[in-house]
Protein backbone atom coordinates (compact mmCIF):
# COMPACT_ATOMS: atom_id res chain seq x y z
CA UNK A 1 0.00 0.00 0.00
CA UNK A 2 1.01 3.63 -0.66
CA UNK A 3 2.11 6.27 2.00
CA UNK A 4 -0.60 8.15 0.89
CA UNK A 5 -3.00 5.62 1.15
CA UNK A 6 -1.74 3.95 4.91
CA UNK A 7 -1.79 8.07 5.76
CA UNK A 8 -5.24 7.84 4.80
CA UNK A 9 -6.23 5.16 7.00
CA UNK A 10 -4.82 6.89 10.27
CA UNK A 11 -7.43 7.88 12.31
CA UNK A 12 -7.35 11.82 12.72
CA UNK A 13 -9.33 13.75 15.20
CA UNK A 14 -11.82 15.84 13.55
CA UNK A 15 -13.74 18.72 14.07
CA UNK A 16 -17.82 17.99 13.37
CA UNK A 17 -20.41 20.09 13.70
CA UNK A 18 -23.34 19.38 15.60
CA UNK A 19 -26.76 19.26 14.12
CA UNK A 20 -30.16 18.43 14.74
CA UNK A 21 -33.05 17.45 12.32
CA UNK A 22 -35.49 19.55 14.66
CA UNK A 23 -35.82 23.39 14.08
CA UNK A 24 -35.82 23.98 18.04
CA UNK A 25 -32.31 24.78 18.84
CA UNK A 26 -31.05 22.14 20.89
CA UNK A 27 -28.97 22.20 24.41
CA UNK A 28 -26.12 20.75 22.54
CA UNK A 29 -25.98 23.14 19.54
CA UNK A 30 -26.34 26.47 22.71
CA UNK A 31 -23.60 24.79 24.81
CA UNK A 32 -20.80 23.50 22.02
CA UNK A 33 -20.42 24.21 18.41
CA UNK A 34 -18.12 21.58 17.76
CA UNK A 35 -16.62 18.72 19.79
CA UNK A 36 -13.74 16.41 19.27
CA UNK A 37 -14.46 12.35 19.12
CA UNK A 38 -18.15 12.96 18.68
CA UNK A 39 -18.85 9.28 19.76
CA UNK A 40 -16.29 7.40 21.79
CA UNK A 41 -15.91 4.98 24.73
CA UNK A 42 -12.76 6.11 25.84
CA UNK A 43 -11.96 9.34 27.58
CA UNK A 44 -8.71 11.08 26.58
CA UNK A 45 -7.84 13.48 29.44
CA UNK A 46 -8.32 17.06 28.19
CA UNK A 47 -9.83 16.26 25.19
CA UNK A 48 -13.53 17.14 25.20
CA UNK A 49 -16.19 14.17 23.77
CA UNK A 50 -19.36 12.73 23.80
CA UNK A 51 -18.63 9.40 26.14
CA UNK A 52 -21.40 6.47 24.69
CA UNK A 53 -22.06 5.36 28.42
CA UNK A 54 -24.40 2.39 29.32
CA UNK A 55 -27.12 3.13 31.82
CA UNK A 56 -26.08 0.64 33.86
CA UNK A 57 -22.11 1.87 34.16
CA UNK A 58 -23.10 5.76 34.55
CA UNK A 59 -20.88 7.38 37.14
CA UNK A 60 -22.17 10.33 39.67
CA UNK A 61 -19.51 12.57 37.09
CA UNK A 62 -16.65 12.58 34.58
CA UNK A 63 -13.88 14.98 34.06
CA UNK A 64 -14.47 18.54 32.61
CA UNK A 65 -15.56 18.67 29.01
CA UNK A 66 -16.97 15.06 28.78
CA UNK A 67 -20.57 14.78 27.72
CA UNK A 68 -22.49 11.75 27.21
CA UNK A 69 -25.20 10.02 24.77
CA UNK A 70 -26.78 7.49 26.87
CA UNK A 71 -28.28 4.52 24.70
CA UNK A 72 -29.78 0.95 24.83
CA UNK A 73 -27.07 -0.74 21.34
CA UNK A 74 -28.96 -3.10 19.65
CA UNK A 75 -26.34 -5.73 20.59
CA UNK A 76 -27.62 -5.54 23.98
CA UNK A 77 -31.18 -5.76 23.54
CA UNK A 78 -33.34 -7.87 25.66
CA UNK A 79 -36.70 -9.17 26.49
CA UNK A 80 -36.29 -6.65 29.28
CA UNK A 81 -35.56 -3.25 27.19
CA UNK A 82 -38.30 -1.12 28.58
CA UNK A 83 -37.01 -1.25 32.39
CA UNK A 84 -33.55 0.33 30.63
CA UNK A 85 -35.68 3.06 28.54
CA UNK A 86 -37.32 4.02 31.82
CA UNK A 87 -33.95 4.34 33.48
CA UNK A 88 -32.89 6.32 30.61
CA UNK A 89 -35.66 8.81 30.51
CA UNK A 90 -34.84 9.43 34.03
CA UNK A 91 -30.94 9.74 33.45
CA UNK A 92 -31.73 12.00 30.33
CA UNK A 93 -32.52 15.23 32.95
CA UNK A 94 -28.75 15.14 33.73
CA UNK A 95 -27.13 18.13 32.25
CA UNK A 96 -23.94 15.84 31.16
CA UNK A 97 -26.04 13.99 29.21
CA UNK A 98 -26.34 15.45 25.60
CA UNK A 99 -27.23 12.64 23.48
CA UNK A 100 -29.77 9.60 23.25
CA UNK A 101 -27.42 6.61 21.79
CA UNK A 102 -26.05 4.83 20.56
CA UNK A 103 -28.72 3.28 19.56
CA UNK A 104 -30.34 1.59 16.50
CA UNK A 105 -30.52 -2.23 14.34
CA UNK A 106 -27.98 -5.01 13.76
CA UNK A 107 -29.29 -7.98 11.33
CA UNK A 108 -25.49 -9.82 12.36
CA UNK A 109 -25.51 -9.05 16.23
CA UNK A 110 -27.63 -8.77 19.48
CA UNK A 111 -31.51 -10.00 19.85
CA UNK A 112 -34.29 -10.26 17.95
CA UNK A 113 -35.02 -7.80 14.87
CA UNK A 114 -38.46 -7.50 16.04
CA UNK A 115 -37.56 -6.49 19.69
CA UNK A 116 -34.33 -4.22 18.46
CA UNK A 117 -37.02 -2.33 16.55
CA UNK A 118 -39.23 -2.05 19.48
CA UNK A 119 -35.94 -0.69 21.78
CA UNK A 120 -35.12 1.28 18.74
CA UNK A 121 -38.59 3.24 18.38
CA UNK A 122 -39.02 4.07 21.94
CA UNK A 123 -35.33 5.53 22.04
CA UNK A 124 -36.38 7.30 18.99
CA UNK A 125 -39.61 8.72 21.05
CA UNK A 126 -37.71 9.25 23.76
CA UNK A 127 -35.40 11.22 22.21
CA UNK A 128 -38.48 13.65 20.26
CA UNK A 129 -39.65 13.63 24.05
CA UNK A 130 -36.33 15.11 25.60
CA UNK A 131 -35.57 17.21 22.35
CA UNK A 132 -31.70 15.73 22.26
CA UNK A 133 -29.95 14.40 19.29
CA UNK A 134 -29.28 10.75 18.45
CA UNK A 135 -25.98 8.96 17.77
CA UNK A 136 -27.16 5.96 15.64
CA UNK A 137 -25.82 2.35 15.07
CA UNK A 138 -24.87 1.65 11.55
Amino acid sequence: MSSLGRQWLRPRPRRISLVTLNSKPSTLNSKLSTVFNFHTYYIIEGEPCLLNVDVADLLPTYPEGVRLSIGLHPWKVTESWQETVALMREVTKREDVWAIGECGLDKVKGGALPVQMEAFCAQIALAEEVQKPMVIHC
